[in-house]
């Protein structure tokens, strides 16, 4: 049979030791007490005495002993708890314990101080992340994040706490982080879509490497400037072509009321027909220019709840063409209903003018977590290879005017979506993809 071992004590150990010892001792004592023939009163008074001082003196040994370690235990578990600030007090300062208790007390000072630089450290660092006005993220060599700004917490449409632990699988980022530092890549974040430039970089804190990693929306930071740009060429152009045409509808206008005067009929009908064509074709750069102007001055959306399945079967109605719904199913949306109606006509139209007339044009919706992807699908001969889709006056139609897909991409954007244009993989034709996340504001 296999015998189980039984670890003893320290305490215990001591206390047998002091208690076999001061056994020894009293032995001897009565021992000698026998043999100098001390009185019988005087040796039954002093064997309990001795028996009491020698528990005593046993007891009092195990209950310090018990006593220090209890201490020097409850110290090096706060330690391991991470709370520094326990000490332990020495009477003796000449003792061995006393030494013990000192370098303890020393250890937990350091860690305490240390404690209090990375509080200091972190709190600075949260301070820098605020400062970006780009998301910013760190990540440990295990790749869970860290701490992030609160740009980076509006990409996910989340607070700080619910992404703090989270690993770059978790977040979608594993693909992304792949990629070397500068380079510029396409991404489906929660909240938006668009083309960002990643910046990558290390530093240490603690002994331990984190990875600093910065995404930057270029798309949007182009189509910003461009944008801007445009709006103050168009402002400018719009305020000297109005004002030379006004003067001149008002001099055509002056002539036509002096026809009378004259005496020549050929020469006086004539004259009438060049003034009216001056005042129509007056009139018409007038509301060409008032036009571009009004691309300026997009008012912000009125959003209420639009039922989107019922608004895109209306339009198929008022627009020209053949459209196939692939979807039918009821998605609520807070938009502007008149600018999401112009975009919608404007794309189905651009459609409809691509493809052959015995080919429907299908239009696709799905409902996402994050938000709603509508995509208008036609069967033309695809885009040209040009990156001036967007550009305002920009147009390959014979009669186009070149602000129809310019005032969509505005009418998404002022929606915080995103429109894109690509050609399709499976047959001939082009898809019009619009991104529009949900109002997190209102919902």
């Amino acid at each position: 049979m296999n015998k189980t071992k039984t670890s003893t004590s320290l305490e215990a150990k001591v206390f047998r030791w002091v208690f076999v010892s001061g056994l020894i001792f009293v032995a001897i004592i009565i021992f000698l007490l026998w043999k100098l023939e001390v009185s019988r009163l005087a040796f039954l008074t002093a064997i309990p005495f001795l028996i009491t001082i020698w528990l005593y003196v046993a007891f009092h040994v195990k209950n310090e002993l018990v006593r220090h370690f209890f201490s020097l235990a409850n110290v090096i578990e706060s330690l391991r708890l991470g709370d520094y600030s326990l000490r332990i007090a020495s009477k003796d300062e000449n003792s061995a314990w006393s030494e013990v208790y000192r370098e303890v007390n020393l250890f937990a000072e350091q860690h305490q101080q240390k404690r209090l630089l990375d509080v200091e450290a972190n709190i600075l660092l949260d301070k820098l992340l605020a400062e970006f006005d780009v998301p910013v993220f760190i990540f440990d060599r295990n790749n869970i994040l860290k701490n992030c700004n609160e740009k980076g917490c509006q990409l996910f449409i989340k607070p700080k706490t619910d992404l703090i632990g989270l690993n770059t699988t978790q977040l979608h980022l594993e693909k992304l982080l792949q990629n070397q530092s500068g380079t510029v890549v396409q991404h489906w974040f929660p909240s938006q879509v668009g083309r960002w430039e990643l910046r990558k970089n290390f530093f240490i804190q603690n002994g331990k490497r984190f990875s600093l990693v910065l995404i930057n929306d270029l798309s949007r930071t182009l189509r910003e400037e461009e944008r801007n740009a445009w709006n103050r060429l168009i402002r400018v152009l719009g305020h000297e072509l109005n004002n030379s045409l006004a003067s001149l509808i008002s001099v055509s206008q002056t002539l036509l009321t002096r026809l009378d005067d004259e005496k020549d009929d050929q020469w006086h009908n004539r004259f009438e027909k060049a003034l009216n064509l001056i005042h129509e074709r007056s009139d018409s750069l007038l509301r060409f220019t008032d036009s571009y102007t009004r691309l300026a001055k997009l008012p912000p959306p009125n959003k209420s709840s639009i039922e989107l399945s019922s608004m895109i079967k209306k339009l198929t109605e008022l627009v020209d063409g053949q459209f196939e719904l692939n979807n039918s199913h009821p998605i609520q949306i807070n938009a502007d209903p008149d600018q999401l109606e112009q975009m919608l006509i404007n794309l189905m139209k651009n459609a409809f003018e691509a493809s052959a007339i015995d080919n429907p044009i299908k239009i696709e919706w799905q409902k996402f977590q994050q938000g709603i992807r509508i995509q208008i699908i036609d069967s033309g001969i695809g885009l040209p290879s040009s990156d001036n889709l967007f550009v305002p006056f920009y147009t390959t139609k014979e009669h186009g005017s070149g602000i129809g897909l310019f005032l969509c991409r505005q009418i998404v954007e002022a929606h915080d979506g995103t429109l894109q244009l690509v050609n399709r993989k499976d047959e001939q034709g082009c898809i019009a993809e619009c991104w529009l996340p949900f109002d997190t504001k209102n919902n």
